[in-house]
């Protein structure tokens, strides 16, 4: 069911229900300005291209400054919330960027400026916000840590590791984030662990046979299905109602009766449809017979598949439903005339009918029994596979990913939000969601108490997102939780309705198709689905005209859209038919069947002849298959016209097409363990053989011969890998190394949670390497990618060549929802996994249908925006139709709506609409090469006006442009070495010695005697650094003279102190160092210490480098240098010494002093600066 998510729920009343330190005079809402910013929850609606990360940067800034005064280091008390790892990188980047122009040119930023000011709760002079700005970046840079812009699955990943003990796992646990590995792990467990007459064993057999009658799936690995289902375990479908399984027991007894209810349910109804054929059957042949109906042949077959009960629909014949509606209908048109059966033929109409009435009653029965007992066994089995990953999570301390919304949503619903969020040292002032719109049910009831709580204390929160850009369904996303905010006493809600994205004649294209589009679905659905005119007007609400119409800022754009038209159904007439053949033979020839891919290529060289660049144009595809089919494509079209010649080679990036198993280094190398792994398999060896370099094929032979005898395991894993690179040559190999680099990084997170394994490793490689993709190494080129990945980027010029995805899924690709049935005897099983067919619309789970079907069409309609919305200034689509399914797909309700708008009173200028038998072209405007001639301009996003260019001696360090280059795999052959025993060095050192005081001209048996060399000197030499080196590892713990002891008890439980000598040596010289006269004021416990901590800075020439002080003391303005020695003085000691304080006072830190402590003598020498 569709969850209600209100805001103008949170009323001051249950604000002050709130545990809060805050008396209740003191937690009342702050009086409204004419900004609004005393109203605490802010929420934007920003469709694509509004400048949202401009907004939430600007937001974020603002906070800073408004807290600057009150808080310390404010970025620690502000968070805010993405959903990606790309655009927490991209919202970091753009706060500082901003931080930095405001701190250094803040007079040519007016306009992001005036944003930020109308944010701001007291007013502030551009130098006032230039030195807060550089004082917050400074916090920030050396507080980075601190700087809480993070993803959702982060954030509670941090609380979870705080709440370890309340949630009830152990302090050593770690979240599991590949949850497809571990249900994998799952499953091989439960398979494993199956026995002889056991359930389970009867569960699999029975999925098995249900799998084989199963016309769409007769493969015979069963675990790989096995592992399909059990992603299920993960869906926030299925998590969020598991608790009603909790305490519920799924054996064979209660499986068996509940199978048995249903079984006999539906026995009885089909009887009672067999009664009511049998009975109207009765009724013909006892008096007129079939004879006396038109077109009675198609009525008694009807009837006697009833009767049987073989019906491949239920769905009555034309003939029965005339009959049914129309009792004259029934009869010829002679006995029309006369009159005498018209009673009869009522009688017949009558029985139809109540035929029709029980079949249709009894199918709400039997879909109901069906549909609950498709995936039934699965249920089964899913318990046998999460108490299998709950074993494993046992055993290896560690906890799914995907549980932890759960998790957290039970122990708040138990707990007040205050004392969970603050058990986990949460203190957040502002919180920012990014993307609402993506947000799970789960995910929202949690950073919902977590809203409630900053509430409760007058701080303020903000959301931003679109409903018409959710589509992340499949993971969870409810875009609900955003539709149904409502503006309140403490909620403002903005709708940012400018586009800075896109050209003006793209922007009123979407602005006009889009509404329409919504309308034209909405009426499709009601007048041939019958669904409820409640449902279909939610489409048209969140496509309403005040929240898709934006105002254009940027000038231009093109528009190409051509919709391949499904061929009108001919006549069955003789003549119509000879018609259509002479038609076809005319134009025998001249016609060829439609090729998308054809038209996308000569699209793409129609503006690069126009003076567009690949680089600037991109690709949008449905999935990975149709990016796939497109790089065979143009692969095959450049073989075959390589040498014609107007020939231009167009270059494709793409970031998902590139998977490893592409790769034939990467498949020498598999094939290479295969063999290792099992020396039978020949099949592995030739095939390494073949393809490896001639002249290295002895050598390769000899070594997997070799390591096939179980030598490999003299070698680390990762050195295995890297010898077969160097063996087989593949670093010589061209456009390799991207897909090796990306193998070895695959052996590392292997290493990580894996034993070095062989066999494990191959799963793992079966299972990935068909998804794991790498870039593609080409640099220049058309990106083609999905419309998934696309979301939040834009292109000067987007192509949409398969602009035909289904509206509602069908077949297979149903997905499976958890549902609690209501009714009885269904509910007896509390929680059943149905995929809802159209079956479903007639049975228990009508609801649940109408409304999948509904979010279905929103998210797909949606996807369509978003693809239409990527493109700057070029946006060409096209339509073709499907060969299945063309009246669920989006081509329909799109060519509709292209041919109903006027366009020429929507959009100025040149418009040119064409419509034939084959296909519809509508083209808006002529191709653009804006942005590609002149550099791109910087627009203001409060004034849609060219800004002042930031003047190029103000270089912003933290703009920075990524340039991608071709990388070389380089290996080397690493031989073994050996380490000199510590008595072998020190006998060595006793020879150098000796040699260099003149003994090598002396008798070589004197040299080489051991007994006659004094190697006291060199045994306490190497006690004496040993004891430097613990003596240096005590000083970095002590922060105060009070850690002496608790210092020194640790060193001896890890065995660092063993003679008892030795440790009060250590004490009194460590209490001795802490009563030096200079030093004795470090350790009194009022210094902030930074031990050992890496000062990362560049030299003259831009390399890096990394020095670590000893120790860094500072308080308030002061900061101390200290560098421990632990052997005599050296001059160039003070050199080090010094250049740390450099870096310090680099750092912004004034009052710096640096000092050498020769720890073992007692002196302390200052360092001159």
């Amino acid at each position: 069911m569709p969850r209600t998510v209100a805001l103008r729920g949170w009323t001051s009343r249950e604000i002050d229900r709130k545990p809060s330190t805050r008396t209740n005079s003191e937690a009342q809402l702050p009086k409204e300005n004419s900004m609004n910013t005393s109203k605490l929850i802010h929420v934007y609606k920003a469709s694509a291209g509004a400048g949202k990360t401009y907004t939430l940067a600007a937001e974020f800034i603002a906070n800073l400054l408004n807290d600057f005064k009150t808080a310390r280091e404010p970025h620690r008390h502000q968070l805010a919330i993405t959903f990606t790892r790309k655009a927490t990188t991209e919202m970091k980047e753009r706060i500082l960027e901003n931080l930095y122009e405001l701190a250094h040119c803040v007079e040519e930023q007016q306009a992001f400026l005036k944003v930020v000011r109308q944010k701001l709760l007291v007013p502030a002079s551009d130098r006032e916000i230039s030195l807060m700005t550089r004082s917050l970046l400074r916090q920030i840079l050396h507080g980075y840590d601190r700087f809480h812009v993070t993803t959702i699955d982060s954030f509670f990943q941090s609380l979870l590791s705080n709440l370890a003990h309340e949630l009830g796992l152990t302090a050593t646990f770690k979240v599991d984030l590949n949850n497809d590995d571990l249900l994998q792990r799952g499953v091989d467990k439960m398979l494993q662990g199956l026995e002889p007459d056991s359930q389970e064993l009867k569960w699999v057999s029975q999925y098995i046979e249900q799998r084989l009658e199963d016309d769409s799936d007769k493969s015979w690995r069963v675990e790989h299905s096995l592992s399909n289902l059990a992603r299920e375990l993960t869906k926030e479908s299925y998590v969020k109602q598991r608790r009603l399984l909790q305490n519920f027991t799924l054996d064979n007894d209660l499986a068996k009766r509940y199978r048995d209810v249903l079984h006999s349910l539906k026995k009885n109804s089909i009887e009672e449809i067999q009664q009511s054929a049998q009975s109207a059957e009765n009724f013909i042949v006892g008096s007129e017979g079939y004879g006396r109906i038109s077109r009675g042949g198609d009525v008694e077959k009807y009837l006697h598949r009833a009767i049987e009960y073989k019906f491949s629909t239920t769905d009555p014949s034309n003939t029965v439903l005339k009959i049914v509606d129309d009792s004259g209908k029934a009869l010829k048109a002679a006995d029309k005339k006369t009159g005498k059966y018209d009673g009869w033929a009522s009688d017949l109409s009558n029985h139809l009918e109540q035929l029709l009435t029980t079949i249709d009653n009894a199918n709400f029965t039997i879909n109901s029994c069906d549909l609950s007992l498709q995936h039934f066994n699965e249920l089964r089995l899913l318990d046998a596979i999460s108490a299998s990953v709950q074993e494993l999570n046992t055993e290896n301390d560690t906890f799914l990913l995907a549980y932890t919304p759960i998790l957290f949503a039970e122990m708040v619903g138990k707990s007040e939000a205050s004392f969970v969020f603050e058990r986990a040292g949460t203190q957040f002032n502002h919180v920012m969601i990014d993307e609402f719109q993506d947000t799970s049910e789960l995910q929202w009831t949690n950073l919902r108490n977590l809203f409630v709580e900053n509430i409760a204390h007058g701080n303020s929160c903000m959301l931003v997102g679109d409903v018409k850009q959710g589509i992340y369904r499949w993971r969870g996303g409810d875009w609900s939780g955003l539709a149904n905010i409502k503006d309140d006493a403490i909620t403002d809600i903005q709708t940012l309705d400018s586009n800075f994205r896109s050209g003006e004649k793209i922007v009123n294209f979407n602005n006009a198709i889009f509404v329409k589009m919504a309308q034209v679905i909405a009426d499709v659905t009601v007048s041939s689905e019958g669904e409820a005119e409640g449902e279909s007007s939610v489409l048209t609400s969140l496509y309403a005209e005040d929240l898709v119409k934006q105002k254009p800022v940027r000038e231009g754009g093109f528009v190409r859209v051509l919709i391949e038209k499904k061929p009108e159904k001919t006549t069955s007439s003789a003549k119509n038919k000879a018609d259509a053949i002479e038609a076809s033979e005319d134009n025998e020839g001249e016609t060829a069947e439609f090729s998308p891919e054809d038209d996308l290529r000569e699209q793409i060289m129609r503006l690069y002849r126009a003076g567009v660049p690949f680089d600037k144009m991109g690709i949008l595809v449905r999935n990975n298959k149709d990016s796939g089919k497109l790089i065979e494509y143009f692969a095959e079209y450049e073989k075959e016209h390589a040498h014609d010649k107007d020939f231009v080679r167009i270059e494709l990036v793409s970031d998902e097409a590139y998977v490893l198993s592409a790769s034939r280094g990467v498949q020498l190398i598999v094939k290479a363990l295969q063999y290792i792994h099992n020396r039978t398999d020949e099949v592995a060896l030739n095939y390494v053989l073949k393809h490896c370099p001639e002249e290295a094929k002895g050598k390769v032979h000899g070594l997997l011969v070799e390591w096939s005898k179980q030598s490999y395991q003299m070698l680390p894993f990762y050195d295995l890998i890297q010898q077969l690179i160097h063996y087989l040559e593949l670093d010589k190999q061209p456009g390799e190394a991207s897909y090796l680099y990306s193998l070895l990084d695959m052996v590392v997170a292997f290493l990580d949670d894996n034993v070095p394994d062989i066999g494990r490793f191959l799963q793992v490689c079966e299972e990935s390497l068909g998804k794991k993709s790498v870039p593609a190494s080409v640099v220049k080129g058309v990106r083609i990618l999905t419309i998934h990945k696309s979301k939040g980027l834009d292109f000067h010029s987007v192509f949409i060549p398969y602009c035909n995805w289904e509206l509602v899924s069908s077949g297979q690709k149903q997905s499976m929802i958890w549902t609690s049935p209501q009714e009885v005897p269904f509910n007896e099983i509390p929680l059943l996994p149905v995929k809802l067919s159209a079956a479903a619309e007639n049975s228990i789970y009508k609801d649940e249908y109408l409304q999948e079907l509904r979010n279905q069409r929103i998210e797909n309609l949606n996807l369509l925006y978003v693809a239409f919305t990527r493109a700057r200034q070029n946006l060409v689509i096209c339509a073709p139709k499907l060969p299945r399914n063309y009246d669920k797909s989006i081509v329909p309700a799109l060519q509709k709506t292209i041919t109903q708008l006027g366009w020429t009173d929507l959009i100025d200028g040149d418009v040119r609409l064409e419509e034939d038998d084959t296909q519809i072209l509508l083209e808006i405007a002529q191709p653009s090469t804006a942005e590609c001639i002149v550099a791109t301009q910087t627009t203001s996003l409060e004034e849609g006006k060219p800004a002042k260019v930031v003047n190029e001696k103000t270089k912003n360090p933290f703009k920075i442009n990524a340039i991608t280059e071709r990388v070389n795999l380089e290996t080397s052959n690493h031989e073994v070495k050996f380490r000199q025993s510590q008595s072998a060095r020190l006998y060595n050192a006793a020879l150098m010695e000796a040699v260099q005081a003149g003994n090598a001209d002396g008798d070589a048996a004197k040299v080489m005697n051991t007994s006659e060399l004094d190697l006291e000197f060199f045994a306490k030499r190497e006690a004496a650094q040993r004891r430097g080196t613990l003596l240096h590892h005590l000083m970095e713990e002590i922060e105060s003279e009070a850690d002496v002891e608790t210092v020194l008890q640790s060193a001896i439980c890890e065995g660092k102190i063993a003679p008892i000598e030795e440790v009060g040596e250590m004490r009194k010289l460590l209490h001795r160092a802490m009563e030096h006269e200079i030093a004795k004021e470090w350790f009194d416990g009022t210094w902030q210490l930074y031990r050992e901590c890496t000062i990362l800075t560049r030299d003259e020439n831009g390399n890096v480098h990394a020095p670590r002080p000893d120790r860094v003391m500072m308080r308030g303005d002061e900061a101390i240098v200290v560098d421990y020695k632990f052997g005599l003085p050296r001059p160039d000691y003070h050199e080090q010494v010094r250049h740390y304080c450099q870096l310090l006072q680099q750092m912004g830190k004034q009052n710096v002093k640096g000092y050498l402590w020769y720890v073992a003598s007692g002196i302390v020498e200052p360092v001159s600066l």
